[in-house]
C-alpha cells in the first residue's frame, strides 16, 4: 500500500502493520528531515504532493517490486505539509522470505518514488530564503538508471497510462516489426520516437557513411562518427536508449535483388529517403509482397 499523510507517521505501528507469516525478513526505510541542504542550514520544510497520479504511480511501484524481487509485502507512505527537523518524512517497508531480496527491494522501492512520483518538497532556510525542490533532483546521485536496475515496466510507465495505449497497446507495440529505410534528418527523428515508443523490433537500412554536412540535422551522430557506417552507428545509439527492443542494421542498400528478403523480415516499412528511384522501389516490393509502406519526404522546409 502506498499512502500519502499530513500528519506525523510512526514507523514502528507501520512496521507492525506490514508482518507477514511468509516473510522471515523485514527491511524498512526511514528518511527523516535534516538541518541542512547543499550546504544551507535548514529549520524546516514543506512536503506537496499531486494524490491522483502520487497514489497510482506509488501504488504501481510497490507492485513491480513485488514482481521483480519475489517478495511477500511493500509498503510506503510520504509525508505532506509542514515538518520539523527531525520528522519522519518518508517511510518503505518491506518483508520478504529472504533477506537479500528485502533490502533489495528497499531500494528499490526509494529510489523509484524519488525519481516517478509527482512530489516536492520546499526548503525553508535559516536565513529566511525558501525554495521548491523536486524530490527527483534529490536522488540523481543515489539512482542508477542503467539496464541492470531499469524495468520494462517502469520505462513504459507513463505511455501505458495513456487510456489510447494501455497494456494492450503496449503489448502491440512489442510485437510489431518496423523496417526504416533511410537514416538520415527524417529517419534519425522516426528511429528515436519508434525506439522510444517501444515498437520490438525496427530495422534500419541505410548504405551511407557519415558526412560532416549531416551533423546539424541528423542528432543521432556525432562529429565521433564522421566516416562511419550510419547503419551500424544509429543502431548502437537506439540500443542505448531503449535496451527492451531489438534493432537491426542493415548497411546495404535497397535493390531490386534483396527487397524481397529484406521486406519479409517486417511487418510495415518507413521509407525516409531522399531519392526517387527508391521509393518507386519500395512502393513495388510493398504492393508485390503485401507490406504496409508509410512514405514521407522533406525539401528545405517542405514535407
Amino acid at each position: 500500500m502506498f499512502a500519502l499523510r499530513d500528519t506525523p507517521i510512526d514507523p514502528n505501528a507501520l512496521t507492525r502493520d506490514l508482518a507477514d507469516a511468509r516473510a522471515g525478513a523485514c527491511a524498512t526505510f526511514e528518511g527523516w528531515v535534516r538541518d541542512h541542504n547543499e550546504g544551507r542550514a535548514v529549520h524546516r520544510l514543506e512536503y506537496e504532493a499531486y494524490p491522483a497520479v502520487a497514489v497510482t504511480e506509488g501504488t504501481r511501484i510497490l507492485e513491480e517490486a513485488v514482481q521483480k524481487f519475489g517478495i511477500a509485502r511493500a509498503a510506503c507512505t510520504h509525508r505532506t505539509g509542514a515538518l520539523a527537523i527531525g520528522d519522519c518524512a518518508v517511510w518503505v517497508g518491506v518483508c520478504s522470505p529472504h533477506r537479500a531480496e528485502a533490502f533489495a527491494a528497499c531500494h528499490y522501492i526509494i529510489d523509484e518514488v524519488k525519481h516517478r512520483v509527482p512530489i516536492w518538497k520546499k526548503e525553508h532556510y535559516t536565513c529566511g530564503d525558501s525554495g521548491w525542490v523536486n524530490c527527483e533532483r534529490c536522488a540523481t546521485h543515489a539512482h542508477d538508471h542503467t539496464a541492470t536496475n531499469l524495468t520494462e515496466a517502469a520505462f513504459y510507465a507513463r505511455q501505458v497510462n495513456l487510456q489510447e495505449v494501455g497494456a494492450a497497446g503496449q503489448q502491440r507495440l512489442r510485437e510489431a516489426r518496423v523496417l526504416i529505410v533511410g537514416a538520415g534528418g527524417l529517419g534519425c527523428a522516426a528511429l528515436q520516437y519508434l525506439t522510444a515508443a517501444g515498437v520490438g523490433t525496427i530495422g534500419i537500412c541505410e548504405p551511407d557513411t557519415l558526412e560532416a554536412s549531416n551533423l546539424h540535422r541528423q542528432p543521432l551522430y556525432t562529429p565521433a562518427d564522421l566516416g562511419k557506417p550510419k547503419a551500424t552507428r544509429a543502431a548502437e545509439a537506439m540500443r542505448a536508449l531503449n535496451p527492451f527492443v531489438t534493432i537491426e542494421a542493415h548497411p546495404d542498400p535497397v535493390t531490386h535483388e534483396n527487397a524481397a528478403s529484406l521486406l519479409a523480415l517486417y511487418d510495415t516499412i518507413l521509407d525516409c529517403t531522399d531519392n526517387f528511384e527508391t521509393k518507386f522501389l519500395l512502393n513495388d516490393a510493398a504492393v508485390r509482397h503485401k507490406k504496409r509502406l508509410v512514405q514521407a519526404s522533406i525539401y528545405q522546409y517542405e514535407g
